[in-house]
């Protein structure tokens, strides 16, 4: 097993894949036992780390529990074998043992990432043969977010994150110098420095020296035609920005619509522009990805504004359907606001024509390359045309120079040598510095002579390929089997960003050697770093593996398609709170499912799209992109026959329809499913899910029927001797019934009935849910002060669990009654807090803010 602290608790197997975590105690245990790892960790810091300070009267008793609970996980882990003897014994292995009046954790330091993390900072020490560069990139690597997210313990977090956190920035630093200090060396550190740096000034902005580091790293990048991403490819650029400053001047509504081939470079200068000018748009920068060269796979008008919805703070239950009406609330949003609006990649000026607020004080920046979009956005909408040429060619060949030279250590010489080659190469990359860095890159890594290249590359122009795709294709030819492979199998993920797992699952290998797949593709520039672990491909390039996979055996792209596939459902199966994982694949899911449907894999399709729905409900957002999955992997459902596996999907769909506030169609959903659910002879998941389908019912104003649902799974699974936590949770469901239909006093009762039943379950996050249902039902019949007491008491427990959604529930719920009492003051500090949080979380609250300007009013 393996540990990971570094970012989100995570726990995985050997092989790299994540493991089921369990609840907030044990996770708080072993983040406490394993950061002392081999060290005897006194029970008393150990209650004190569990309980946050204020351990029960049973802590001991209760810690023992855990301790035994955390065994098991580790034997389970280890195939159920007993622990060995030894470590000497059992070398990979983790073993909890008690020692005098403590507990520790046994095993190889490796297993935990903090230790090695702090490990290869330690060898980057070393003597100065000692590839320090490497060593802290790796060590680097190993951070995915916030020190101890979700370790279970608030008061852990607070005394180990901050030393952690300090380390990671420390190695950053020194990364950073190693760059400087190795030009020429180390092809590739110094974007991973730019990026690491970038993070860190981001996190603290009064860091002088890490401001200073990060200036000075990227000049010697521009310098030396290394490429940090998000950065202009060119220095000589000063021209393009100041026409930008000019044109964004006089504006005045207008777009700016900024025109060139394939390559140019016209997202770098966006983007760089927008970063420079940032204090003119103290309202905010916004940039969506309209993808217009991808033909089918362009992002349509209507999901480009719910884009920029979401980014500008629209409640998403208030989200339009319509293309229209979503503009006409763009409109409303960005009056009187100094906005920044980045429409990245447009292919037709229909595509942006609803993006456009017109009002003088938003700035709309366009990129694109089509005609069509120039002449019509000029006709229709009076845009601004900025045409980016190609560089001239003395510029292009000191580009190709820098990037040939970088990988042999001697910048330039290789180009320097054949000043005549040199100039028709870059002739025949029309300039552009994406066809350019391509050849550069390639007699970096492959070797040869500029004239040999330049003879290869004219006899692919030969077949009528522009600059810049026939620079993809000369790129590809020279890249290793293995390697040419795995990025042809990139073009079957619809995702624009990748990662080492989503590169080992397309091509079958391990994850290590995917890490080394992707380092040669880096150094081949056909693919580019987007942030630590993350990388993305160029257009010209996705669009070309996209071809070549589409010519691919229908068997071997259906077997890649089914190992990503399965790769993503596993992730999110075993990690329903994996937020930053979501995050990143969140767009591409329907693209992915709709091509597993292609390939007639609907099992993988169902599955991932059910594993998706506690991720979608927990994210609040992209409402309409969980109904599509949902639709999508419920007719994937519905095509294979299986039953169960439908009645989960339209489980599903009926919850986002009633997220959409969508209640008539969720209540037709609900009913069919309640209807066909006894056709389904898995007794614990029917019961799962006509648990759900009963709460679908209720909110849809069909309260009675879902009552009627509820009293049959209760009956089930008492009749089935259903463990305690799975009965109170359809017992909870019931409760919540009661108290829409007016009948308080049942409710609480079986609300009772519930807390009872968990008491033996102090780590189940339905505690608090079951608190805030208590407080619900005491408040209905006037007993204010004792529901006030319920609700804190479930404040408390969802702060444990680090149950975002019940705190807000419960900070608003204790607010109200707190004003009810007029108590104010204290109702404000509630709904203060409350605010906080749904800042943070970026989901404003209009009318929560409305209601505390009334009461401090």
């Amino acid at each position: 097993m393996r540990i990971n602290l570094l970012g989100r608790f995570e726990l995985q197997d050997d092989h790299g894949r994540a493991l089921p975590k369990p609840g907030p105690k044990r996770r708080a245990l072993l983040a406490a036992l394993a950061l002392d790892l081999g060290r005897t960790v006194p029970a008393e810091r150990l209650t004190g780390l569990l309980w946050d300070g204020a351990p029960p009267a049973n802590a001991r008793s209760a810690l023992q529990g855990h301790v035994t609970g955390v065994r098991r996980l580790l034997m389970a882990a280890a195939d159920g074998a007993p622990p060995a003897g030894s470590i000497a014994e059992d070398p990979d292995g983790l073993h909890l043992v008690t020692r005098g009046a403590g507990y520790a954790l046994l095993g190889h330091p490796d297993a935990v990432d903090v230790h090695r993390f702090e490990r290869l900072c330690a060898a980057a020490q070393g003597e100065p043969a000692v590839d320090a560069g490497g060593l802290l990139r790796t060590a680097l690597a190993l951070w995915r977010g916030p020190a101890l997210d979700g370790c279970g313990s608030g008061r852990l977090a607070a005394e180990a994150g901050p030393r952690l956190t300090a380390a990671r920035w420390r190695a950053v630093e020194r990364l950073a110098v190693e760059a400087l200090a190795r030009r020429g060396e180390e092809g590739g550190l110094m974007p991973d420095a730019v990026d690491e740096l970038k993070a860190l000034v981001a996190a603290e902005p009064w860091r002088g020296s890490a401001a200073a580091l990060l200036a000075r790293c990227l000049e010697r990048a521009r310098a030396s035609g290394e490429r940090p991403s998000g950065t202009f490819e060119f220095t000589g650029c000063s021209g393009e920005l100041a026409r930008l400053d000019a044109a964004a001047a006089t504006a005045d509504g207008r777009p700016l619509l900024l025109t060139g081939p394939a390559g140019v470079g016209k997202t770098g200068l966006a983007r760089a522009w927008a970063e420079r000018r940032a204090d003119r748009f103290p309202d905010g920068r916004h940039t969506v990805d309209l993808r217009g060269e991808d033909g089918a796979a362009a992002v349509t008008p209507a999901a480009a504004l719910a884009v920029l919805l979401r980014d500008l703070g629209a409640d998403e239950g208030e989200l339009p359907d319509g293309t229209a009406e979503r503009a006409a609330l763009l409109g409303r949003l960005t009056s009187g606001r100094r906005l920044l609006l980045l429409l990245d990649d447009a292919g037709s000026a229909e595509q942006v024509e609803p993006l456009l607020p017109g009002h003088p004080e938003v700035l709309v920046l366009v990129t694109g390359r089509a005609d069509r979009l120039t002449a019509d956005l000029v006709a229709r909408q009076g845009a601004v045309p900025l045409p980016l040429g190609a560089p001239a060619p003395t510029e292009a060949v000191r580009l190709l120079a820098a990037v040939a030279g970088a990988g042999r250590g001697i910048a330039g010489r290789v180009v320097d040598r054949e000043p005549e080659a040199a100039a028709r190469l870059v002739a025949l990359c029309d300039q552009l510095p994406l066809a350019v860095g391509l050849m550069g890159a390639r007699l970096a890594t492959a070797g040869g002579s500029v004239a040999a290249l330049a003879e290869e590359l004219a006899g692919v122009r030969a077949a009528g390929c522009d600059g810049v795709a026939a620079a993809v294709e000369v790129g590809w030819r020279a890249l290793p089997t293995e390697a040419g492979r795995v990025l042809t199998l990139t073009g079957l993920c619809p995702g624009a960003v990748l990662d080492a797992h989503d590169v080992a699952a397309l091509g079958g290998v391990p994850v290590p050697r995917a890490r080394e797949l992707l380092a040669a593709l880096v150094s081949a520039r056909l693919v580019e770093r987007s942030g630590p672990g993350r990388f993305d491909r160029p257009g010209p390039v996705r669009r070309y593996a996209a071809e070549l996979a589409a010519a691919l055996p229908a068997g071997e792209r259906a077997a890649a398609l089914g190992r990503l596939l399965g790769r993503w459902a596993e992730t999110a199966e075993a990690a329903a709170d994996a937020t930053a994982w979501f995050r990143r694949a969140r767009p591409a899911l329907a693209a992915l499912a709709d091509a597993g449907a292609a390939h007639a894999l609907d099992a993988e399709v169902w599955r991932l799209a059910h594993a998706c729905g506690p991720l979608h409900y927990l994210d609040g957002a992209h409402l309409d992109e969980w109904e599509q999955l949902a639709r999508d992997g419920l007719a994937a459902a519905e095509r294979l026959g299986d039953r169960a596996a439908r009645l989960r999907l339209r489980t599903d769909l009926g919850l986002a329809l009633v997220s959409r506030k969508r209640f008539t169609e969720a209540a037709t959903v609900a009913a069919r499913a309640v209807a066909e659910a006894e056709g389904v002879h898995e007794t614990a998941v029917r019961d799962q899910c006509l648990t759900a389908l009963a709460g679908t019912l209720a909110a849809s104003g069909r309260g009675y029927e879902a009552i009627a649902v509820l009293e049959r799974v209760v009956a089930s699974c008492e009749a089935r001797g259903e463990d305690a936590p799975s009965t109170a949770r359809a017992l909870d469901r019931l409760a919540h019934c009661l108290h829409r239909v007016g009948e308080a006093e049942r409710g609480l009762a079986h609300t009772d009935r519930a807390l009872a039943l968990v008491r033996d379950h102090p780590d189940d996050p339905l505690q608090g849910t079951l608190r805030f249902s208590r407080a619900e039902a005491l408040r209905v019949l006037g007993r204010t002060e004792e529901a006030l007491t319920a609700s804190r008491a479930a404040l408390a427990a969802a702060g444990r669990h680090g149950d975002t959604r019940l705190t807000l529930l419960t900070l608003d719920f204790n607010g109200a009654l707190l004003a009810e009492l007029g108590r104010p003051e204290e109702a404000a500090h509630c709904w203060r807090r409350a605010l906080a949080l749904h800042t943070a979380e970026g989901r404003p609250d209009p009318a929560l803010e409305r209601r505390l300007a009334a009461l401090e009013d």
